[in-house]
């Protein structure tokens, strides 16, 4: 209705029931199988999929795809990246000693205490117990990737316990390293707990990367990762997801 174009340029395209629902650039595709790439295209608007297991890259106009008639782009305005994460420790001290003596990031810099003793300022800016004491706050960096906010706090009826990657909220922190086998050989000297042995991805997009899990003594879920020449998807796409190998990239 709208003057698309649908130019398959792959040899191994074929029916899987895609569906496609245009309102200017808007795409919606369903049940993937051997799709390998696609374009979409009318007149300036251009959409470019690449698609290998789950990933699909896709590029509008230096925007994000978007359903909507005007020309503002998704996405936060001024948006640079990721600054920190911030989590939860039982013990900042203990926190502090591993990130530092085991991993290697470097502390910078304390917050100190702070506490609402009559009102909820903590409840309203933060969605913790009103009542509830953040006994410190440390701020790390570990050379190149986001910052680390790593609070403690004192609250009744605090649970102790991660979560695992299972559970809502399951996360973990993967470091990347030019050595895989000489960082997992240094963490089984430092009684690091790993978990299983490693991971080596021999196909698809992740093609390339190698991986562990290992756990904090307070039991909170990383991960060393490596990927020394590139993953799979490189091969098929001129996207890139941010490396810290090379961060300005």
């Amino acid at each position: 209705r709208r003057n698309f174009k649908i130019v398959p340029v792959s040899p191994r395209i074929h029916p899987c029931g895609l569906a496609f629902k245009f309102s200017r650039c808007a795409v919606v595709v369903n049940k993937l199988d051997t799709i390998d790439l696609f374009c979409v295209a009318k007149t300036r608007y251009c959409l470019n999929f690449f698609v290998d297991s789950h990933m699909i890259g896709y590029n509008m106009n230096g925007g994000a795809m978007t359903n909507k008639i005007d020309d503002e782009p998704n996405g936060l305005p001024g948006l640079r990246g990721v600054e920190h994460v911030g989590f939860t420790v039982p013990d900042l001290e203990e926190a502090t000693r591993f990130f530092v003596d085991v991993l290697g990031c470097e502390a910078i810099y304390d917050l100190g205490q702070f506490i609402d003793e009559e009102g909820n300022w903590m409840e309203r800016h933060l969605n913790v117990p009103a009542r509830a004491v953040i006994r410190n706050i440390r701020f790390f960096r570990c050379r190149f990737g986001p910052n680390f906010e790593i609070f403690e706090y004192e609250v009744d009826g605090q649970k102790t316990t991660p979560p695992r990657n299972c559970d809502v909220g399951g996360h973990h922190l993967a470091f990347y390293v030019d050595d895989f086998d000489a960082a997992e050989r240094y963490l089984r000297r430092k009684d690091v707990t790993l978990l299983g042995e490693r991971t080596v991805r021999t196909e698809g997009p992740s093609k390339g990367q190698t991986w562990i899990y290992f756990l904090t003594p307070w039991g909170m879920q990383l991960e060393l990762v490596s990927f020394p020449d590139g993953k799979g998807y490189e091969q098929h796409s001129s996207r890139r997801l941010w490396h810290p190998a090379f961060p300005s990239e």
